[in-house]
């Protein structure tokens, strides 16, 4: 595949009019061309985004029901990775080449693997696991009465066992939440520890 006459910026430089040339994935040639054919449009590289959470609804909806924290205690979890696999390749087509999502489990790991075996085309995705206490971020997000909850660790001996489990389940790394989280409710995001 060939472009003629489009913008290229490389990351650090504005190269101008360029001619690309490319097979699969791979660029083979980047030439000045004489004009800009393109006006307003611009080649660059994928955009990263290095704090994401694709565990919620894909789909928009005014419904006040609908919300992450209850979405996830009635929608089934095969269903919610199609939701992380929906998330994934909207942010791709729009740019972002790769991912990390912060509080992963079972299904972005899934949905991870799909990808990297090109089973769907995606993003490069990684993979954290959190770990958080009792009554910390993201576990005072659930409904106290849910049994559907995220994992958490209390004391040293569990948070060890939690990242083994992660370990075990193949993340890519592990999210530790010393503190409230924006959207947390009961702990605070600065000015406290948790011990």
């Amino acid at each position: 595949m060939r472009l003629h006459g489009i913008t290229v910026w490389d990351g650090v430089n504005d190269l101008g009019p360029t001619t690309l040339a490319w097979d699969g994935d791979q660029i083979d040639e980047v030439t000045p061309a004489p004009r800009d054919q393109y006006k307003g449009l611009a080649v660059i590289p994928g955009l990263v985004d290095t704090h994401v959470h694709l565990g919620g609804p894909a789909i928009l909806t005014d419904d006040s029901d609908y919300t992450f924290g209850t979405w996830q205690l009635v929608t089934s979890r095969e269903e919610q990775t199609m939701h992380v696999a929906a998330h994934a390749v909207r942010a791709m087509r729009e740019g972002v080449t790769t991912l990390r999502d912060m509080a992963g489990d079972h299904r972005q790991i899934a949905v991870r693997n799909a990808f990297d075996a090109e089973l769907i085309v995606g993003p490069r995705l990684f993979v954290f696991g959190m770990v958080t206490m009792t009554a910390g971020h993201g576990d005072m997000s659930t409904p106290p009465g849910a049994t559907q909850r995220p994992p958490t660790a209390d004391g040293p001996d569990e948070c060890r066992a939690l990242v083994r489990r992660y370990a075990r389940d193949g993340v890519d790394g592990i999210k530790i939440a010393a503190s409230g989280g924006v959207f947390s409710r009961g702990d605070a995001t600065k000015g406290r520890n948790h011990t």
